[in-house]
């Protein structure tokens, strides 16, 4: 079975037109021929729809992955972790499973699913950082200063997997460092204001006037250590 002539034959001429449409980057002019696209492969014989599955098939998912494209754009600005993934792992099944895109089409579509998911996994590891800072701002609240700084390690690994120079990245390095640098404060004031350091700042405050630097030296790390 053989196709009629590509002049007469409607469901050829749409799926060229749709094929150069997205080539010339015209997405919204391909999309927009879609219904046609399809009502003239509905209209096509038995024999000559599976001739045609292929690239019906094929033209469809390509155009499928624009619409989807604009549904992730809309998406990507909320904080839904979950369906912002499941839309990213949706398109890039779409992707590998679609054939013979156009060059031009690719590169498109590489370029806007690559900066979504930039996104977000910057959304995703900040929401990861806004936990553990949740569990810093936990230990600040109960005076356990020490164990709020150990956390910070883990803190700032999980930043360096989005640094950046942009705005909201130096925003974030400087939330972090700040919070660092006042809980360190707290931990001395705390440890300063201890029953023992209270004592230990009498002998100190001895040792420094009898100019006893040794043992001032010992004094002021039992204190601040």
């Amino acid at each position: 079975m053989f196709f009629k002539k590509k002049e007469d034959n409607k469901f050829l001429n749409y799926s060229d037109k749709i094929k150069k449409l997205l080539s010339k980057k015209k997405y919204d002019s391909a999309l927009a021929l879609y219904t046609k696209f399809k009502i003239n492969y509905e209209k096509l014989s038995r024999d000559e729809k599976e001739k045609g599955f292929y690239d019906y098939n094929n033209i469809m998912n390509q155009l499928l992955i624009y619409t989807k494209l604009e549904e992730l754009r809309i998406i990507i600005k909320r904080n839904n972790l979950d369906l912002i993934r499941d839309s990213l792992n949706f398109i890039d099944h779409l992707i590998n499973n679609t054939y013979e895109i156009g060059s031009n089409y690719l590169n498109y579509v590489k370029e806007e699913y690559n900066n979504y998911f930039s996104i977000f996994h910057f959304k995703l590891i900040s929401s990861e950082l806004n936990e553990k800072l949740e569990e810093v701002y936990k230990f600040r609240d109960e005076q356990n200063y020490e164990l709020a700084l150990n956390l910070f390690p883990e803190l700032m690994n999980k930043y360096k997997e989005i640094e950046s120079s942009s705005l909201e990245s130096r925003k974030m390095y400087k939330k972090l460092i700040d919070l660092r640098e006042e809980l360190k404060m707290e931990l001395l004031k705390f440890r300063a204001h201890s029953k023992v350091a209270k004592v230990n700042l009498k002998s100190l405050k001895k040792a420094l006037k009898e100019k006893e630097v040794e043992s001032a030296k010992k004094l002021h790390e039992e204190i601040f250590s």
